[in-house]
This record gives structure tokens, C-alpha cells and sequence, in this order.
């Protein structure tokens, strides 16, 4: 599996922003437009006028989603719209119904020196080949060589201890979720590590499509670490 950056300079990086919909009613939709907005000027791009922010109101995605699915369009269902775009504008659009995957436990797997997923990369390369390591319901906790907890391969995480609800100071990526909580006080964080595990009662695995309020919860992983 790869160590190097998975998005070299030489090409033009492509991002992805993904957001849950229902009854025509986004979650956390300004929260989205900000991380749009941030990944533009990280990727040296301008956010004003930029196609994805457009796109990123409630009419214009209830009227992208029912022209994507026609008369399949429900609006009591759930779904998944998940954009991907450059600085200079969007290349593709995918809408599917939501239906969350079983997990039944998490692995714990450390994560190479120097890996950078801070912005929402398209590239999901590195992510792939651990899944494809993994047997099905198990999904990836990702451990930093000095021991510290990350993140899931496509969600953050969330500690359920005896002191409250503690997700990893040093995440991946910055979760719209996951920021959504810690400005309501729902969650704090902590630095969190593999020894801390088997004190929590549980692990909480949340993103825009998994809200806290219906997150799954996993037992706390084994404590042996897998690497490349």
C-alpha cells in the first residue's frame, strides 16, 4: 500500500464534498459550503462564483436530486448526493439512497508516517487497500505511530467514557458532524490513544450521512495493531 502523498502537485487535485438530504432539507448545509469554501482557497482556487457553492442550496439540490431520479424521487428517503471538483469547478455528481453498511467491528491499523488526509481528497487510494485487507462488517481505525486515534476510513469517531462524549484532538479530517457537536457542546475533545480504548464503553461512528442521534456504536476494537 502506498506511503506517499496520494495528491501530488503535478495534477490538479480533485476534492469531494458529500451531504445527506431529506424532504428536500440538507444537514448541516453551511457547514458543507464552509469546507467547500476553505479546500478552494487551500487548493489556491477563489470560492466566489465557483460552481459547487452555487449548486449548494436547498432548491438547487432538490431540483438536481429529482432530475437525477425522476420518478424515483422520495421525499421521506434519505439520500447520499456526493459532489467531486477541482479549484475551477465540479466534475461529477452521484445520487443514491442511502443505506448504511453493516459493520460488526473496527480493526485497529496504524496509519504511515507523515499521512495527510486533512482536506477531502478524491483520492482514496490508500483507504481501498486496507478495506480490501479487512473481512466484511469489519471497518478501519486508523492509529498515528505514536499511538494516538484518528478516524475510521470514512468516518470520525466518537468515544463514549465515563466522562462524556470524546472524540481524537487530531482527526483525518475535520468532520461536518463532528464540528456540528463541538459547537453545540455534544462532544469534546481529548487526546485520545490505543490505550485508552478499553476503558470506554463504546465507539460512536458519525458523518454527514450519521448523525449522533443514529450513529452506530461498536464494542472498543482489540488492542493489536496492524501494519502495512
Amino acid at each position: 500500500m502506498p506511503t506517499q502523498d496520494l495528491h501530488p502537485s503535478l495534477r490538479p487535485c480533485r476534492y469531494l464534498e458529500t451531504l445527506g438530504l431529506r424532504g428536500g432539507q440538507p444537514h448541516a448545509l453551511e457547514l458543507h459550503r464552509d469546507r467547500v469554501r476553505r479546500t478552494l482557497l487551500h487548493a489556491g482556487g477563489t470560492p466566489e462564483g465557483h460552481p459547487l457553492l452555487e449548486e449548494l442550496v436547498p432548491e438547487r439540490l432538490v431540483a438536481r436530486l429529482k432530475a437525477e431520479l425522476g420518478e424515483g424521487y422520495c421525499a421521506d428517503q434519505l439520500y447520499r448526493l456526493s459532489y467531486s471538483y477541482d479549484r475551477e469547478g465540479m466534475q461529477e455528481l452521484r445520487c443514491l439512497a442511502y443505506v448504511p453498511r453493516r459493520l460488526q467491528r473496527l480493526i485497529l491499523w496504524e496509519l504511515p508516517e507523515g499521512f495527510d488526509y486533512s482536506y477531502k481528497y478524491a483520492d482514496r487510494s490508500f483507504f481501498d487497500a486496507v478495506q480490501a485487507e479487512l473481512q466484511q462488517g469489519e471497518l478501519p481505525l486508523f492509529v498515528r505511530p505514536d499511538g494516538s486515534l484518528s478516524d475510521t476510513s470514512y468516518t470520525n469517531i466518537v468515544l463514549w467514557t465515563a466522562a462524556g462524549y470524546r472524540t481524537p484532538e487530531r482527526p483525518l479530517l475535520e468532520g461536518t458532524e463532528r464540528r456540528r457537536l463541538l459547537e453545540a457542546g455534544r462532544i469534546s475533545v481529548a487526546p485520545l490513544s490505543v490505550a485508552g480504548l478499553s476503558a470506554c464503553r463504546g465507539v460512536y461512528l458519525i458523518n454527514a450521512m450519521m448523525p449522533l442521534e443514529s450513529a452506530p456504536l461498536l464494542p472498543p476494537p482489540e488492542l493489536v495493531i496492524r501494519r502495512v
